[in-house]
């Protein structure tokens, strides 16, 4: 009785540990290949990065440089910019309109540059 706990346990084991993730990896990567677009930057399983320039069910053409590349879907290994999020890619700063100068900085500056 004992030992068909201890296999039941083991097996729980290895299905959450092991083969749950997995599962959960492919499903994230075959999501992430589904949604790309055009002008995303992406690297492939192989290193090579660029920009998507036309999409395909299976393929890519990948501009790299002065080369463009025709690759598969499955090769791709990560998104690195999407279009997507580019949108929110500036710092807040950039977004605040320019604060104007006082008399007494520019008074400040003026002695500093003498």
């Amino acid at each position: 009785m004992y030992t068909v706990i201890y296999l039941v346990a083991i097996l729980a084991f290895f299905y959450f540990m092991m083969i749950r993730p997995q599962q959960k990896k492919t499903k994230e990567l075959n999501n992430m290949r589904a949604n790309l677009k055009v002008g995303d930057e992406i690297t492939t399983i192989g290193g090579i990065g660029g920009k998507v320039k036309k999409i395909s069910d299976d393929t890519i053409l990948l501009k790299s440089g002065d080369v463009t590349l025709k690759i598969s879907k499955w090769a791709i290994g990560s998104v690195e910019n999407s279009t997507a999020d580019k949108k929110d890619d500036a710092p807040a700063e950039l977004n605040e309109p320019a604060k104007e100068s006082s008399d007494d900085e520019n008074k400040l500056n003026e002695a500093n540059e003498e």
